[in-house]
């Protein structure tokens, strides 16, 4: 209870997972939310992104612009997926780092409940 006698049940409920970008709150989905031809599709991209993601960090060189952007569009795909609440605007307006942080959080969740996707490093 609070000062003014009152429980507020809702804040005692776990939110579900989310993230939120410029005060707005977007739901992730949840294992038991995400169909099985998602889980499929989502495991392909995570794989895609994780070669790429290597294959850019193991040259010596500056990047290849054609990977960066292959990476780019790999990882909006995966968040199109997985955060479909979120508008095509904001994911695109996320940074390639805030994309990786994204992805990496809806892999620990998914983790939680025993569904296995590709390390993403």
């Amino acid at each position: 209870m609070n000062e003014n006698h009152e429980l507020d049940l809702d804040i005692l409920a776990p939110k579900p997972p989310g993230v939120t970008v410029g005060g707005a709150r977007y739901k992730l989905l949840t294992a038991d939310q995400i169909s099985l031809a998602d889980a499929a599709r989502a495991r392909q991209i995570t794989r895609r992104v994780t070669a790429i993601t290597k294959d850019i960090t193991d040259s010596d060189e500056d990047p290849d612009p054609e990977a960066v952007q292959r990476l780019e569009q790999s990882a909006d795909e995966l968040l199109a997926l997985i955060v479909p609440s979120m508008p095509e605007e904001v994911r695109r307006g996320l940074s390639l780092p805030q994309r990786h942080a994204l992805m990496r959080f809806f892999q620990e969740e998914t983790s939680k409940v025993g569904l296995a996707f590709p390390e993403i490093s």
